[in-house]
């Protein structure tokens, strides 16, 4: 351990104004002006079968040039339509000026015989003889009628064409524009197989419908931590934080998988050991947008944050060592054995899950949690105010804390989510307490609920976006109060009753974001006031350089656990999915 603050302080400094400079450097490229360029839509062309495996090899040159083709036609096409809609309202039969003039003078006309006509029938209402005027009121009536006549023959020109056969070739070239449109998505997924590194390059396509592909995330961390007895006193070191290989793919279109390893913190602390382990392997079953089953082994739905990938967070980690308080020998990494059923309904406006795992199997004497072997139960609804999380495939199994790519215009916003869920997490008799002689008094139910909000809300063009998340949690760990009464397993030290909040906030700008993160958890049922409490606040600041594909973080901030005194840390991360 380093003991010299200044010397510390420098290689954080140091290290902090390298990545600074790198960020600043992004920050004057982002706020260039764009180049002008045409907007990138697709047309309709004559598809072409082809071989699947033909078609991950072609290179990103051969992509770009026919996705560049797709665009020009369909602009041309949008150019046609706009030309026919022009013509058929320009097309539609008009009166001359000469027929708006006679119009005028025949409507004036007949508004003065109609006012004779009116004057004579008074005179006769007050008593002039009708006989007198008889002959003046045929007259008047017959110039009446003849100028109807004249008014009702004045026709528009004929045009050029018939509205009604211009209309039909309009409402044809549409039907067009619609095939085009839905090639246009596929030109922009292409465009992304062009750009993404898990895209073609690690792509292995089979028969029919299936294909298999390779993947890894690595993270590297500099931190330096500060000594909570001796401010002064200051450690600092390299590692790897993650090294995780994936592979995910699908047999057909109903059923998929995901296998992922980790060997997390490797180097940490000078341990080379390694200690390289599988973290998920399911496979699911696909029936519907409302209904996949997965089963092996899985992250546990419970709260948004607890469902998150490791490759999107917006903090450099998670918030879990003092938050996500699952039960101890539950899990592996918050994963459990168990099988889950999760869907979209209401027209994508809901999202459910709810799954059956092994959670805690008791052991008898040695551990008398759950002797019954009772399985651990957990779900979730979520609602989607805008778009919808969720979905088939492991890209709907893990949340993002941002949905974000890159692209010509810079880094920007793929969806619009504003979401509010509730979870639950129950096992039965995990709450053990004892007699005075050791032995099992009672068991009560383990439980824990949990509410969130969620939010990434991009403005108009989508290079900005306000981010973040607020989850809150309480736990039931039965009373800690006695400790004489009450189980304590092996190695679990934060099992506390009590009430949790998690929150970060970010204001993204292009590839550039702030953030600030404060968490806390007030134990209920301990022996102290302060026993198993925790609060932390932390500031960052992230650099998307290619996404959430490659980053960039900065956090720096400080924890106390049980009323302790402030440790400061200050982490930097650099991060590559591919």
């Amino acid at each position: 351990m380093v003991t010299n603050l200044t010397k510390r302080f420098k290689l954080i400094l140091g290290v902090s104004i390298i990545f600074g400079m790198m960020s600043s450097l992004s920050i004057a490229q982002q706020f260039q002006p764009p180049a002008n360029q045409p907007a990138k839509k697709a047309a309709p062309v004559k598809q072409v079968k082809k071989n699947p495996a033909a078609e991950a090899d072609n290179t990103g040159a051969e992509n770009a040039k026919e996705i560049e083709g797709l665009k020009k036609s369909q602009e041309a096409l949008l150019k046609t339509v706009a030309d026919l809609q022009e013509q058929v309202l320009n097309s539609v039969p008009k009166l001359s000026d000469e027929q708006k003039a006679e119009q005028k003078k025949l409507s004036k006309e007949l508004e003065e015989l109609n006012k004779k006509n009116e004057d004579l029938d008074k005179a006769i209402q007050n008593g002039l003889d009708p006989d007198l005027v008889a002959a003046s009121k045929t007259d008047i009536t017959n110039q009446i009628v003849q100028k109807n006549a004249e008014l009702n023959a004045i026709k528009p020109e004929v045009a050029n064409k018939a509205v009604d056969d211009l209309n039909s070739e309009v409402a044809t070239l549409k039907i067009d524009v619609d095939k085009a449109n839905k090639l246009a998505v596929a030109a922009d997924k292409k465009a992304e197989d062009t750009n993404g590194l898990l895209k073609n390059d690690f792509k292995i396509h089979g028969p029919g419908d299936s294909y298999i592909k390779v993947g890894g995330l690595l993270q590297t961390w500099f931190i330096s931590t500060q000594d909570a007895d001796d401010k002064e006193s200051w450690d600092g070191e390299f590692y790897l934080r993650r090294m995780r290989i994936m592979v995910y793919g699908q047999i057909n279109k109903y059923v998929n998988f995901f296998i992922e390893t980790d060997n997390p913190n490797f180097g940490k602390n000078g341990d080379w050991s390694g200690n390289m382990f599988i973290q998920d392997a399911y496979m699911e079953l696909n029936l519907h947008k409302a209904i996949q089953l997965d089963a092996g082994m899985l992250l546990a739905p419970f709260s948004h944050h607890g469902m998150q990938a490791a490759t999107s967070l917006m903090s450099l980690d998670y918030h879990g060592a003092a938050i996500l308080k699952y039960p101890a020998g539950s899990n592996k990494v918050w994963r459990d054995n168990g099988i889950m059923a999760r869907g979209l309904v209401a027209n994508d406006h809901f999202e459910y899950r709810l799954g059956v795992f092994n959670g805690v199997r008791g052991a008898g004497d040695t551990d008398p949690r759950n002797p019954d072997d009772l399985p651990r139960v957990t779900g979730r609804i979520t609602a989607n105010i805008f778009e919808a999380e969720g979905g088939p495939g492991v890209g709907g199994m893990f949340y993002d804390s941002m949905y974000i790519k890159k692209t010509d215009a810079g880094v920007v916003s793929t969806k619009k989510v504003l979401s509010i869920g509730a979870s639950f997490d129950w096992q039965p008799d995990l709450n053990v307490y004892l007699n005075s002689d050791g032995t099992t008094a009672s068991n009560k139910d383990y439980a824990a609920v949990n509410t969130d909000v969620f939010w990434t809300l991009p403005f108009k063009d989508k290079t900005m976006s306000v981010d973040g998340q607020v989850n809150f949690y309480y736990y039931y760990f039965g009373d800690r109060g006695n400790a004489s009464n009450r189980y304590n397993v092996i190695g679990d030290t934060k099992s506390y009753t009590g009430f949790g909040i998690m929150s970060e906030l970010g204001l993204r700008i292009k590839a550039v974001q702030p953030l600030i993160i404060i968490d806390g958890y007030n134990s209920t049922k301990a022996m102290t006031d302060t026993e198993g409490d925790y609060l932390a606040v932390y500031g960052g600041f992230n650099y998307y350089m290619l996404g959430n594909s490659t980053t960039f973080k900065l956090q720096v901030g400080s924890a106390k656990v049980n009323d302790g005194d402030w440790k400061a840390t200050a982490t930097l991360q650099a991060q590559l999915v591919f």
